[in-house]
């Protein structure tokens, strides 16, 4: 392990901190990745949970939407907690928390019909399913609202604490 050669020994020592540098770099990039971008939610998916008697928080998103991959680390953090209380036993209550995630995306051709059936117009958009029905999210002047547009946290936040209220 030690060798007679000091030189060869510090050479030894710098190339496995880069290669450890490099790794922790190339994990964080991933990291950061996965966290600003969406994994579309199949045709099978889209339809099955979006059926389901559980809540479906759906997405619709554009894959050149800057908007978009601005508030994925909110979406991405919401959608663990509900993956955390379902499969974590003893902490809270996990049905407060339990939803699923679909992610329709404006450039598939079957995702753009959906588009056009809930008259989405602008990405990103969330809407609330359960038993293949749009679910309100909030009432304006006594009428239901749908839809959320925008881009705001605390108001993406608050549509996944409703889910908890309901």
């Amino acid at each position: 392990m030690y060798s007679d050669n000091p030189a060869k020994e510090q050479r030894r020592r710098r190339i496995t901190l880069g290669v450890i540098a490099v790794l922790i770099i190339g994990s964080a990039l991933f990291g950061f990745h996965f966290f600003h971008s969406y994994r579309r939610t199949s045709t099978a998916d889209q339809t099955k949970l979006m059926n389901s008697n559980e809540p479906a928080v759906v997405m619709f998103y554009s894959k050149t939407c800057k908007d978009c991959k601005h508030v994925a680390a909110t979406v991405h953090k919401n959608d663990y907690q509900s993956k955390l209380a379902d499969n974590v036993v003893g902490i809270g209550n996990a049905s407060d928390y339990r939803h699923t995630a679909v992610y329709i995306e404006l450039q598939n051709r079957h995702d753009k019909q959906l588009f056009e059936q809930y008259h989405v117009t602008s990405t990103p958009t969330f809407m609330i399913f359960k038993n293949g029905q749009p679910q309100p999210i909030q009432t304006v002047n006594g009428l239901p609202v749908y839809q959320y547009s925008g881009t705001n946290k605390a108001k993406i936040q608050q549509l996944y604490q409703k889910l908890s209220l309901d």
